[in-house]
């Protein structure tokens, strides 16, 4: 990838075009910083070495310096296709995950439906039947409130985080008073927006109850109020170090899991907000961190 740039910087040199061989030079360092950063198609670095040929060749040919700044103006170009490749990797991503959590919630409405009939057979036979009663109401309700008036795509993220909750012994309460699918958000953002707030809580939740031994709750508001979608999420968590308080939900943001990976899951969820001229305010409290969340119902000309 790198050989028609050094190429075209000793040939610009060796003539005494030294302006362009200056600008090729920070040209060729910055393609091989970012290929090595972010990996691209093999068919892409093909497509691009031979079109960086072809620059060179023509300015070499036509003793014309200045046109080995097509090399420059394709590195635009393949930065601009490459950011559109990668958001739709991303998105492509997410969705692909919400397949999963869909399909993980069909099979747990057919096993439930296969233990029905088993249920069934048992109340024959149960002596304790109101105590037996009230543990099939109980397991059948938490499904039918995550399932009333949603979306596939927005029953299946609720789904699987109260199925995550529920293993890690942690206790996830929605207060549904209107459906998350009614979010003016595309299905990739809805599935983004909830899944990055609840993934969020989720890993400090986890955290305090492993730390103080004591039970963790997230508690999901969803709710909609004079025009406006309001979305709370409240969860315990250890207390937050100023400088992560300050950087949170910013585009410094860094996750509190160590290490030098950047918060992306909060500036998505900023991202999605400011495109839909909503805002986002939090509080962190000791032990505790609440997410307040107002977007306007576009949808409804609110």
């Amino acid at each position: 990838m790198l050989i028609p740039w050094i190429v075209a910087i000793v040939w610009t040199a060796s003539i005494n075009s030294l302006m362009m061989a200056g600008l090729l030079v920070p040209g060729a360092i910055w393609q091989l910083f970012e290929f090595n950063r972010k990996p691209v198609p093999c068919s892409w670095k093909v497509i691009t070495a031979g079109m960086h040929s072809s620059w060179l060749l023509a300015a070499i040919l036509t003793d014309s310096p200045y046109i080995t700044v097509g090399l420059l103006l394709q590195l635009g170009a393949l930065k601009f296709m490459s950011l559109r490749f990668r958001s739709e990797m991303d998105k492509n991503k997410v969705m692909i995950g919400n397949y999963e959590q869909q399909t993980n919630l069909l099979h747990e409405l057919r096993q439930q439906r296969h233990d029905l009939q088993k249920y069934t057979a048992v109340l024959q036979h149960t002596e304790n039947i109101d105590t037996y009663k009230n543990e099939i109401r109980d397991r059948y309700t938490e499904i039918d409130d995550l399932l009333r008036g949603e979306s596939n795509v927005g029953a299946g993220v609720l789904f699987s985080y109260h199925d995550q909750a529920r293993d890690k012994g942690i206790s996830l309460d929605y207060h549904i008073q209107q459906a998350v699918s009614g979010l003016p958000l595309s299905d990739y953002e809805l599935v983004s927006f909830i899944s990055n707030m609840l993934t969020n809580a989720l890993e400090a939740a986890e955290e305090y109850q492993t730390k103080t031994k004591k039970q963790a709750e997230i508690v999901f508001h969803s709710r909609k109020q004079t025009g406006f979608w309001i979305i709370t999420c409240k969860n315990h968590t250890m207390p937050l170090e100023n400088e992560t308080i300050e950087r949170i939900y910013t585009k410094r943001a860094h996750t509190t899991k160590g290490g030098s990976h950047e918060g992306i899951g909060t500036q998505q969820i900023m991202r999605i907000v400011k495109k839909h001229h909503g805002v986002l305010d939090f509080i962190a409290a000791e032990n505790n961190f609440t997410l307040k969340i107002k977007i306007p119902d576009m949808q409804n000309g609110g």
